[in-house]
């Protein structure tokens, strides 16, 4: 989500709070995307509100923007609440769609982005509802790489970021899922 700026103070703080709020959750959802569910549908619907608003409607006031982007967040969060199979599909298809833009745009391929989004939206959809677990794991690695990259990284850095970071948040939220499924050993006495 790197944001732009115009040239105007308030607009530059605005992007270096939205750059670091963006890198913020990253670490959060690389961290601890697989138990923070709703945390994760929220981010998810948080990007895709920002994707949508920012790039595709074009808008220019940060603010109006960030309003968009924090509705479909909390109504992410919400319907992770209240209807978990519903916010399911949806976290996947959001998810899945932020980041098939987020990669098409980082390899200049910007004419692509809405088909890119809407294959990226079915297939994160598809692999959120068959392998539930795995595909959080996955997908919060992801959306968490990619946040990071865009609040951290630069043009010339921010795949390395992004790759470096996803294969960090898999191995510790696998290794976070082992940890889980150990039984306590009781020691009798």
């Amino acid at each position: 989500m790197r944001h732009r700026t115009t040239g105007c103070q308030a607009d530059c703080n605005n992007v270096d709070q939205m750059n670091i709020l963006s890198a913020i959750f990253g670490l959060i959802l690389l961290l601890f995307g697989r138990r923070l569910f709703w945390f994760f549908v929220a981010a998810a619907g948080f990007a895709a509100g920002m994707f949508i608003a920012r790039d595709q409607l074009q808008l220019q006031s940060s603010w109006m923007v960030f309003a968009i982007a924090l509705f479909a967040g909390l109504l992410g969060a919400l319907l992770s609440v209240i209807l978990q199979k519903l916010a399911i599909a949806l976290a996947g298809f959001s998810a899945g769609g932020y980041l098939c833009a987020f990669i098409l745009m980082r390899m200049n391929q910007e004419k692509f982005v809405w088909v890119g989004f809407l294959v990226g939206g079915i297939l994160g959809t598809i692999l959120m509802l068959g392998i539930f677990e795995w595909a959080l794991i996955i997908l919060s690695s992801l959306i968490g790489a990619a946040f990071l990259a865009d609040g951290i990284g630069t043009e010339q850095n921010a795949l390395i970021i992004f790759g470096v970071a996803f294969v960090i948040g898999l191995v510790i939220q696998r290794l976070q899922k082992q940890a889980a499924k150990k039984p306590e050993r009781r020691v009798k006495s």
